[in-house]
């Protein structure tokens, strides 16, 4: 067996068309990949069915940093974060990175209305220490803002929307 830091193993059966299971899984570099095909009489052609026991020692997780080398501070205009995020792909076991000075910022997972009105005081978690590592440990939307007075209202705050989907 195969072994590797924050990767997921999944066992799954599948049954695919012979030319959907090579362009599915040919695309997806796992790091171990078994496929035992069991092929049904060529007489149906190109679309015979075919049962694959397809075992992935996982994707591995990936580390945001939040910001990249902006970091985690006040942004230099509104949309800072949510560009940043719109171009990242989050998934469950994914790591955020919040580079920050601690005592000038903090990291405060909040729910949707404390997102929307910029308040941390009853916050899901919250990480005072710079750098601070979050794990993303759900299937969830996760909402991070500062804590810090004001900040939020300066939008240093972003969404993070997890997928579930390795093609999304």
């Amino acid at each position: 067996m195969v072994t590797a830091d924050k990767t997921t193993t999944k066992t799954t059966i599948v049954v695919v068309t012979e030319m959907v299971a090579r362009r599915w899984l040919k695309p997806y570099a796992y790091e171990a990949v078994e496929v035992a095909i069991g092929k049904v009489p060529k007489t149906l052609g190109k679309w015979r069915s075919v049962v694959a026991h397809t075992h992935f020692l996982g994707t591995k997780a990936t580390d945001h940093y939040v910001g990249d080398a902006h970091g985690w501070d006040l942004p230099p205009n509104l949309f800072f974060y949510g560009i940043w995020s719109n171009g990242e792909t989050f998934r469950v076991n994914d790591v955020l990175i919040f580079n920050f000075t601690t005592g000038a910022h903090n990291v405060a997972e909040v729910t949707k209305e404390a997102y929307d009105a910029c308040d941390a005081s009853k916050p899901i978690r919250i990480y005072t220490s710079g750098p601070a590592n979050v794990l993303i440990n759900s299937v969830e939307d996760h909402y991070f803002i500062c804590g810090i007075p004001s900040h939020c209202k300066l939008f240093q705050k972003f969404l993070v929307e997890v997928k579930t989907d390795p093609m999304n």
